[in-house]
């Protein structure tokens, strides 16, 4: 699953900063609707496939669950990507009642605190328990070790009986501790997994950017947005379906997609895309248009469409994020 979290949010803030005429939600009220978003017809809703799941794998991700916003715990954490070796180390600490608190070692920007319910760090994966049990066959797959640990594995097979993912989850605290996707190769595309972890935590990193979670959007409030002309799917492709939607303090619509394995993070705000505030962005044509793009653990891609400008951030593999941005029609920007 994807760590679309606070970590890439300070970047997505400073791509929205580039917007140049924007406009706040309130403001966009009555905007003539198009009979037919240009992106409707790629982002088509995926159906569930209602596989069997065992009941002891369900109920071993709902303690994961319980256990990431009821535990004070503190770890690092390390990300590898088989494509690239990308390679991450993170500090994380939860708060309860609060958040989750992530900050990339090596770096010196401070942590990040993405608030409880919001968050997709590694811990807090289990949330989307729904739309993974809808998506795919759970099934318990014996007993593994983290950090020489005892844990319990759960697995994901589709409807073809493939292994797409494996979650460890440590017996000890009942916290999702590692989790591995593979793709139907049987090749191991990503890893996640705690290195070091202390319950309860000891301490709390400086906090100097904070992703905080604005007011929630209800599905009517996305579906009038999306008749106003917002860019809004409904789902994204490779069968991410719409979670949830809140309104951040830049007036950007923030839109969480999922199928219960990966999380891809959407922000749109009214506006343009000036080219020439977009810092060390990278600048490349794709799918027909213009993106500016940060590579690294977690990519960020920015672009113009529809009178929109548009900040993906997600982890997944670079051909399923050109489809997603192909699906979102880029315009095509000159210096």
């Amino acid at each position: 699953m994807n760590r679309a979290n606070a970590g890439g949010a300070l970047a997505a803030i400073v791509a929205l900063c580039a917007v140049a005429g924007c406009s706040s939600l309130s403001s966009v009220r009555g905007v003539s609707a198009t009979s037919e978003q240009p992106w409707a017809a790629a982002t088509a809703v995926a159906a569930p496939l209602d596989l069997p799941d065992d009941t002891s794998a369900l109920a071993l991700l709902r303690s994961a669950a319980a256990a990431a916003e009821e535990l004070s715990f503190e770890g690092v954490t390390i990300s590898t990507q088989s494509a690239g070796g990308a390679l991450r180390h993170d500090r994380v600490v939860h708060v309860p009642g609060r958040g989750t608190i992530t900050e990339a070692i090596g770096q010196r920007d401070g942590g990040q605190l993405i608030p409880d319910g919001a968050d997709s760090t590694l811990p807090g994966a289990a949330r989307f328990l729904d739309l993974l049990a809808a998506r795919y066959a759970v099934t318990v797959g014996g007993e593994g070790q983290v950090m020489n640990r005892p844990a319990d594995v759960v697995e994901a097979h589709d409807s073809a009986h493939r292994l797409l993912a494996r979650f460890w989850v440590d017996r000890k605290t009942n916290l999702m501790v590692k989790r591995q996707l593979i793709d139907p190769s049987t090749a191991v595309v990503r890893t996640v997994e705690f290195e070091s972890l202390t319950t309860p935590a000891r301490s709390t990193p400086d906090v100097t950017a904070t992703a905080s979670q604005g007011p929630q959007l209800t599905d009517v409030a996305v579906g009038r947005l999306r008749s106003e002309g917002w860019v809004c799917p409904q789902a994204l492709p490779g069968g991410l379906t719409f979670v949830s939607a809140d309104e951040t303090d830049s007036g950007a619509v923030h839109l969480v997609y999922s199928d219960g394995l990966d999380v891809v993070s959407l922000f749109v705000q009214k506006g343009r895309l000036d080219p020439h505030r977009m810092g060390d962005m990278t600048m490349s044509s794709m799918a027909g248009g213009t993106v500016f793009s940060v590579d690294g653990a977690s990519p960020t891609l920015v672009w113009s469409s529809q009178g929109s400008v548009l900040t993906l951030m997600s982890d997944l593999p670079r051909p399923a994020l050109i489809r997603i941005v192909t699906a979102l029609a880029p315009d095509v920007l000159t210096n």
